[in-house]
């Protein structure tokens, strides 16, 4: 099969294509890079299915996917489809609530914990994100396990704050009593009380509609939200559930791994990427071995001649502190969110505190909490307003938000990395550590680290965070001819066996990983102290050429 002229499907998106003119659900796992919106084209030209619906979580997605899919695609956001079906009133979605005016509405008042103030603004926007993570879960009504936590609520607190249980709980209790009865006025139609697009799709997904189209497409399953998963594992149509386990990244904020948590008829993968070569694709792969996963990932690509470049930050208060650093223009992803960021702490310094900083009494106890352990995501961003001052960073982020859109440089946090590509990254290094200061990586730091290295197209720099990547077996030792050899990934000639179901294989070292334990032994035998393996993608592809040039000469 040509798509186009312009390439031929790999095995692994032909076993797709066939699992997809079999008819039925389908559960597509997509590693990064790996062309995964070329293969639902082609697996929706081959569904019997006449009439066929994308899925996406917004509308650059869906628009960019339906313009490379054909004539018999829609592409459309699931919001979109809850607005066509449900009309909501315009004057009430162009509303805006505030935490003050839900405060006002429900006469709530200023509560203390350990000497802090919440105040009832602070609450009133409790009560919108309890509705916000209400509307997005599949709960029937709003419970007291919609009601953000204390650490959800404020960026940054004191410790003495956060062990008051009973006392949050009062809180928690007085938020959720409000938020009971503003979705009661919500839902209400002959209502004027504002709402939100999550307002008229959850009330559209509570009334169990049934979609009309004979298949549909859902992509980012990974990140769902359980409202989504409810709404479409009630449909009648089969569904395609398209995703990167190992890229979920929003967790925190309430979606699932629907892969995880749903059943289809046929499973497929696809293993290779076409974004990046061997340099990404090592990296990415110690870091799918610590994750647990089985398949290894393959990096095909690394060719672009792309003269974009990104450094990616774990946090806002480091992207700013990047950003700041670089000479010239450059984009500042999410420049807005951050301006307000800002701007509540050049509130603080001229003594008030509200937003993010509303726990602290004064810039200086801000500083004194960020030369703490518990402060450390703070040190960055007090350490650019030491070097470049307020106004300066200010200003800055402003004509960022104003400038031009063809940056060669971005500064970004991993979060808002997802979905983008530069022809070379920097990964910046504030990652989580123990109290000690040694560094320490959870399943979903590794998730979000595999996010960032895989945004790579050709060049990778991890100096910065080659302390966090040696917990997964990445070093970067490059002075024995045998490790770099024992680096090349194999030759892969075939992708795995066609069968008329593609079954996940068994649980196995990843082929990275055994060519590791292979080095350690060969090291071990020669008395050498073992050591990891690392080479560039340069020197990989060059050594492969060697390797085949003896192969065609033994032959």
């Amino acid at each position: 099969m040509n798509l186009g002229g312009a390439m031929t499907p790999t095995k692994e998106q032909e076993q797709i294509v066939e699992m997809a003119r079999q008819g039925g659900s389908l559960k597509v796992n997509a590693f990064a890079g790996t062309g995964k919106t070329t293969t639902l084209g082609l697996l929706a030209e081959a569904h019997p299915a006449s009439r066929v619906l994308y899925l996406a979580f917004n509308k650059d997605i869906a628009r960019d996917a339906g313009d490379k899919m054909g004539p018999k695609v829609t592409s459309q956001t699931m919001h979109s489809a809850a607005f066509r079906a449900m009309k909501p009133n315009r004057d009430r979605l162009n509303a805006r609530m505030s935490g003050g005016w839900v405060a006002d509405r429900f006469s709530l008042s200023e509560y203390r914990i350990a000497g802090k103030r919440v105040t009832a603004a602070t609450q009133g926007s409790m009560v919108l994100q309890a509705l916000s993570r209400f509307c997005n879960s599949s709960a029937l009504a709003p419970t007291l396990k919609h009601v953000p936590g204390i650490r959800s609520v404020f960026d940054y607190v004191p410790e003495d704050m956060a062990g008051d249980v009973d006392a949050w709980r009062e809180v928690s209790l007085r938020v959720l009593t409000a938020a009971q009865r503003l979705w009661e006025a919500q839902a209400d139609r002959n209502s004027s009380v504002p709402i939100t697009h999550d307002t008229y799709l959850k009330i559209w997904a509570l009334s169990e509609p049934q979609i009309k189209t004979d298949l549909i497409m859902f992509d980012e399953a990974q990140d769902a939200s359980p409202v989504f998963i409810d709404l479409l594992t009630k449909q009648n149509a089969p569904v395609v559930w398209v995703g990167d386990k190992h890229q979920q990244i929003y967790a925190w904020r309430g979606a699932v791994d629907a892969l995880a948590n749903v059943r289809a008829d046929h499973e497929g993968f696809l293993t290779q990427s076409f974004r990046f070569g061997d340099n990404v694709s090592l990296v990415a792969n110690a870091l799918l071995d610590y994750l647990g996963e089985s398949l290894p990932l393959s990096g095909v690509g690394g060719e672009s001649e792309s003269d974009t470049k990104a450094i990616l930050c774990r946090t806002n208060a480091e992207a700013i502190a990047q950003f700041m650093a670089v000479d010239g223009a450059a984009e500042l992803a999410g420049a807005r969110e951050l301006s307000y960021t800002l701007e509540q702490l050049e509130d603080l310094m001229n003594g008030k505190s509200r937003g993010a900083f509303s726990l602290f009494n004064s810039y200086t106890e801000l500083v004194e909490h960020a030369e703490s352990g518990a402060g450390r995501e703070l040190k960055a961003i007090v350490k650019a307003v030491d070097r470049y001052g307020i106004e300066s960073i200010r200003d800055k982020v402003s004509r960022s938000r104003r400038g031009q859109r063809d940056y060669k440089t971005t500064i970004s946090t991993c979060h808002k990395a997802k979905g983008r590509e530069w022809g070379s990254v920097e990964i910046a290094g504030d990652w989580p550590t123990e109290a000690n200061g040694k560094p320490k990586l959870s399943d979903e730091e590794a998730r979000l680290m595999y996010v960032a290295v895989t945004r790579a197209q050709r060049d990778l720099n991890i100096e910065a965070i080659e302390p966090w990547l040696k917990l997964v077996g990445v070093s970067d030792n490059e002075d024995d001819r045998d490790e770099k050899l024992e680096a090349i990934p194999e030759i892969q000639t075939d992708s795995p066996p066609e069968t008329p179901k593609l079954e996940k294989p068994k649980k196995r070292a990843s082929a990275n990983a055994e060519r590791q334990a292979r080095f350690a032994e060969n090291q071990k035998a020669m008395g050498r102290k073992p050591r990891k393996i690392w080479a560039t993608d340069f020197e990989a592809q060059e050594l492969r050429k060697h390797l085949e040039m003896l192969r065609s000469d033994i032959k």
